[in-house]
């Protein structure tokens, strides 16, 4: 405001803008050293600069990298400036971020490994798998201090080795881990034996004392222990026959092989001959000895007939070895005893008998067969007698009767006729001249006569005749039969078939009660009444198809197509006529085929469905082709369906073996796209393990059903991230089946 001296005053307005135009002052927090966060390759790392501003106020700060972000492995400069409210910016601060890696890999070695030293040598090419390694940040090297290499692979001495594997990585953390190759000496000993030695008996001695070289084994790996295993040492007391010799060598790892030879001591030396005095003999003589030195008493064969009077026999005394001497004897034979009488049973028949000579027993000759002039056949019922001798051929006989009994005991059978009906034929309603018929015999031996007591005139109702039978021994057997001259009049029920004819000759076609009229002589005529029935014969015609063969209702069987006639007998002789239209369906064969993996039916043109024999032949869901390729091992059969035919095949087995690709293509073009085991489905609890050239698993499945296509599904990247190609590790636990170890190998990834 102004004011002149006349009072006037002016008011005016000025802005006066105060500008900060000073920076703040920035200080930088000190150095920093952060161990790495554990499994990353880095930490997160928190700081905070500090600032002063002439105004006070809200400062921003801007960093190079902001805090509370992660730092890689090693120095990071952070360079910071603060900014205040007016926009000055402070100039610029540094510091470093160092991130120490102290963390060591980690190392998993091979399992240990047994084997057996290759053919002909002390060591073994022993084939190890590599170890599984894995890092927060890389690897540098992986090294075991057997080879100097990363794979252990080589070639092991006999006995039991340490390997251990070292891991590096790129910081210089290491960790280690060990395991052990052990090489079995499984090369047996050699050992050689002497060849087989004969030797002859000492004199006098069923043996020989006999000498050899006993062998001595050697052996490609170690020292050998050998040792006579069975019979007897170098200069022993053999006995005659066969030693078998065996002697065992074994080296220090306990194989051992055996060798054997035989010593034969052959028996060269015969009998004594002996001196043999004269004797007398019925028949047999008693038979001389000699000594043997093996045998010991050695009994006499001879070939010389011993007949009647004086023999000069000649005796063989042979030892088990065929060694043999021979002596004379003189024996005066002379038999003078009777053979034994027997005691002959009576000969018992009824009918007749033809007699088989006896015989007797007899101290030279054995058996002796009887002879006789009496005849030897009998036919003729009564008691005989036959006059029987026994004659030994020395001039000694003996003489025994025999009773021979004919008797016929068991009586004949008769069977009587039918019964007979007839009308009156004569006066008084009586009949005559009526033909009874004949009854049939039997007899053991023969029937003489047969009668029966038959009147010559039968009264009117029921007349019983009495058959008798006579045999040759006069046994007697009778039957009854009964004979009827029917009422003047009667009532008969008949069924007959489309017509029935009456007894007075009348045809009748149709159902009802008819009466006959039966003329006799003497005016004695008989009137029948006739209830009567009368069925109707049928026919029809049908179709029919049936599987290979057809049984017809008459009993008959059909295996070609064609028309056919069934008759179906029934009452009355009424049958039934049947047309059959047959047609016969077949299958050609059941049988199947298994070609590598894949079953196939040999019929064609037919219905197919596959079924499971293992599992109670359960259907295998939309298995309906002639071909099945099955996922699992066990018994398949496929069941054939033709019109009416159904037939199963036989089963055969399919044992899938386990079958890992090592290479997978998953680009979608339908071909390789997954990692595709043939026979996993037999191992439902298998575990399935993938490992990157890292170690680091990318994949881990619980009962694998083959759809990995190559997709990382753990770690950081898990929800889908395509591997890229490459070489991977795999570790398959077939899981319960302990009988197969862990598989493992690599699977390579290409698009």
């Amino acid at each position: 405001s102004v004011t002149d001296d006349c009072g006037n005053t002016m008011d005016v307005t000025q802005i006066i803008t105060v500008m900060d135009i000073t920076a703040p002052v920035i200080t930088c927090p000190a150095d920093i050293t952060q161990a790495v966060d554990a499994g990353i390759c880095g930490a997160i790392v928190t700081f905070n600069a500090t600032a002063t501003d002439n105004c006070g106020g809200l400062l921003t700060f801007v960093y190079s990298q902001d805090t509370a972000t992660l730092f890689p492995v090693g120095a990071t400069i952070v360079t910071a400036t603060a900014t205040d409210e007016a926009g000055n910016i402070s100039s610029s601060c540094t510091f470093t971020v160092t991130v120490i890696d102290d963390e060591a890999p980690i190392i998993t070695c091979p399992t240990d490994v047994t084997q057996p030293v290759d053919p002909g040598v002390c060591d073994a090419l022993v084939t190890i798998d590599f170890p599984i390694v894995t890092d927060n940040c890389n690897i540098l090297s992986v090294l075991n201090d057997y080879t100097g290499t990363t794979s252990a692979t080589g070639t092991y001495p006999v006995g039991v080795t340490t390997v251990t594997y070292e891991v590096i990585d790129v910081n210089g953390n290491s960790n280690t881990c060990n395991f052990s190759v052990t090489v079995n000496d499984t090369i047996v000993p050699i050992i050689v034996c002497p060849g087989n030695i004969t030797a002859s008996n000492d004199l006098s001695l069923c043996g020989a004392a006999v000498n050899y070289t006993a062998p001595v084994g050697i052996d490609l790996c170690s020292t050998v222990t050998t040792a006579l295993t069975s019979g007897l040492p170098d200069g022993s007391f053999f006995p005659v026959g066969t030693s078998t010799i065996t002697y065992t060598a074994t080296d220090a790892e306990g194989n051992n092989a055996s060798c054997s030879f035989d010593i034969d001591v052959t028996d060269d030396e015969a009998p004594v001959t002996p001196v043999l005095p004269d004797v007398n003999a019925e028949c047999i003589p008693v038979i001389p000895t000699t000594t043997d030195n093996c045998s010991g008493i050695i009994l006499g064969t001879t070939t010389t007939p011993l007949t009647q009077g004086l023999v000069v026999v000649t005796w063989d005394f042979t030892d088990a070895a065929g060694n043999s001497t021979s002596a004379t004897q003189n024996i005066l034979f002379n038999d003078i005893t009777d053979p034994v009488v027997p005691s002959l049973p009576d000969v018992i028949a009824e009918c007749d008998v033809t007699i088989i000579p006896p015989t007797a027993t007899d101290n030279c000759s054995g058996i002796v067969t009887a002879t006789t002039a009496d005849p030897l056949s009998y036919s003729t019922q009564g008691n005989f007698i036959i006059n029987w001798n026994f004659d030994d051929g020395n001039g000694n006989d003996v003489s025994a009767i025999q009773f021979v009994i004919i008797d016929d005991v068991t009586p004949p059978t008769i069977t009587a006729p039918v019964t007979v009906s007839v009308f009156p034929n004569n006066s008084g309603c009586t009949a005559t001249g009526v033909d009874i018929g004949t009854p049939v015999t039997n007899d053991n031996c023969q029937v003489v006569s047969v009668t029966n007591d038959a009147p010559t005139v039968y009264l009117l109702g029921n007349t019983t005749v009495t058959w008798t039978v006579t045999d040759i021994g006069g046994n007697i057997d009778t039957t009854t039969q009964i004979v009827t001259v029917l009422p003047l009049t009667s009532i008969i029920d008949p069924v007959a078939c489309d017509t029935y004819t009456a007894p007075d000759g009348q045809n009748y076609t149709s159902s009802g009660q008819y009466v006959a009229v039966i003329p006799g002589s003497n005016d004695c005529d008989s009137t029948i009444t006739i209830n009567l029935t009368v069925n109707q014969t049928t026919t029809s015609n049908v179709n029919i198809s049936s599987c290979n063969s057809f049984l017809s209702p008459d009993g008959q069987v059909y295996t070609t197509d064609g028309v056919y006639i069934a008759v179906i007998p029934n009452v009355a002789g009424c049958d039934s006529t049947i047309t059959i239209n047959l047609t016969i369906d077949t299958i050609g064969t059941n049988n199947i085929t298994l070609n590598g993996t894949i079953f196939s039916a040999i019929q064609e043109d037919v219905l197919y469905q596959w079924v499971n024999c293992t599992n109670n032949y359960s259907i295998e869901s939309g298995e309906i082709s002639q071909s099945f390729e099955p996922i699992m091992s066990g018994d398949y059969a496929v069941i054939l369906t033709y019109n009416s035919c159904i037939d199963t095949s036989v089963c055969l087995t399919i044992d899938l073996n386990l079958i890992i690709p090592d290479v997978i293509s998953p680009n979608n073009d339908g071909k390789n796209d997954l990692f595709v085991i043939e026979g996993i489905y037999d191992y439902p609890d298998n575990i399935l393990e993938i490992y990157n050239r890292w170690g680091n698993l990318v994949h881990r499945s619980e009962g694998y059903k083959n759809d990995w296509g190559g997709i990382n599904t753990e770690g950081s990247t898990y929800g889908g991230d395509k591997l890229p190609d490459g070489t991977y590790y795999y570790i398959l636990d077939l899981g319960k089946d302990k009988s197969v170890k862990n598989l493992k190998g690599f699977v390579y990834i290409t698009k």
